[in-house]
């Protein structure tokens, strides 16, 4: 009865080597989509809006989504990259500049999410603090998968 439960044990541990908790260009392909719908709805609220203050919060959330959205293409254009790279120096190279990428974005994305979040609970507006709501979790996502890299 051992010897099956070692060899269990034994699959499960080359399971969990084999298959790292790497994040994939998916993941990235999935939240470049969700910042870019959330920067389209944050410019639709802007367009119906008729405080100057919420047209500042939603000008403000459509940009920031906008520029993650960015990112997040970037890191997906790499990581797809790298997946479907098969000489060594030419991953290397890459790897690194993932890791560079990597870096930067956890440098600065805890301060965004923290910004953003503040901006978004201070609103009156139901719809401004979904939007904001949805961009800072979308933003967790991110820097989630980028720590994951």
């Amino acid at each position: 009865m051992k010897k099956p439960l070692a060899l269990f044990v034994m699959a499960c541990l080359a399971l969990s080597q084999a298959l790292p908790a790497q994040a994939s260009a998916r993941h990235f392909r999935s939240s470049h989509d969700h910042f870019t719908e959330y920067a389209a709805m944050a410019s639709d609220l802007f367009l119906s809006a008729d405080d100057p203050a919420e047209k500042n919060t939603l000008g403000l959330l459509a940009a920031s989504s906008s520029f993650y959205a960015e990112r997040a293409y970037l890191v997906m254009q790499l990581t797809d990259i790298l997946e479907n790279m098969k000489e060594a120096s030419d991953v290397d190279y890459v790897e690194k500049r993932i890791q560079d990428i990597k870096q930067f974005v956890l440098e600065v994305i805890r301060s965004e999410i923290k910004r953003v979040g503040d901006l978004a609970m201070s609103q009156e507006n139901p719809d401004i603090k979904t939007v904001g709501n949805l961009i800072v979790n979308e933003l967790r996502v991110f820097e989630r998968n980028t720590g994951n890299l």
